[in-house]
């Protein structure tokens, strides 16, 4: 599994879920103000980015494995500063996105952790309502270290270590290892 195949299942999921949205797309993190206009010309539209990856930990085959922090913004336009719409489709996504796997059978179940209106006088201003659906997915990732779990000396690659001599003399024939040490 890589990261960027997550993300591109979410996008993919919600424009085929999800078709209040006019616009979807990958997104790299927070945005400003510009990125901000920008995106309201498509609105609604859903952004979804990566956020980072907590509690990091190598899993049995050698991945590393922790909850993926993802972020769905969400941008609507607002009429006199109204959100019906805007807090009705934030709800819509929330609940799609709950126990969702993507179409993925190698990731566990995502899991909401906010709902969060981000409505300011700048998002005001511009007639627009921000929302952010926020969710931990636990994903294994990287590079299979070992193909399977390692059973005996073979998995520490110490095959043919009964072909070895029982024992391992210096120059002058003292025994400095021994196979019974």
């Amino acid at each position: 599994m890589r990261l960027n195949d997550l993300r591109n299942a979410i996008v993919a999921s919600l424009k085929a879920n999800i078709p209040e949205l006019r616009d979807v797309q990958r997104h790299g993190g927070r945005f400003d103000e510009e990125e901000l206009r920008r995106f309201s010309l498509r609105a609604p539209a859903a952004r979804v980015a990566l956020m980072g990856v907590s509690r990091m930990d190598l899993e049995d085959i050698g991945k590393l494995a922790g909850p993926v922090q993802m972020i769905i913004y969400l941008i609507v336009k607002t009429r006199s500063g109204e959100d019906d719409d805007g807090l009705d489709l934030a709800e819509k996504i929330a609940d799609f996105c709950e126990f969702n796997q993507w179409g993925m059978t190698e990731i566990e179940a995502a899991h909401v952790t906010a709902l969060q209106n981000l409505y300011n006088s700048q998002t005001d201003r511009e007639g627009i309502h921000l929302w952010a659906i926020a969710f931990d997915q636990a994903i294994a990732f990287g590079t299979n270290r070992q193909e399977e779990p390692p059973t005996g000396d073979e998995g520490l690659g110490l095959d043919g270590l009964s072909n070895w001599p029982a024992a391992i003399e210096d120059e002058n024939g003292n025994v400095i290892w021994s196979a019974g040490q």
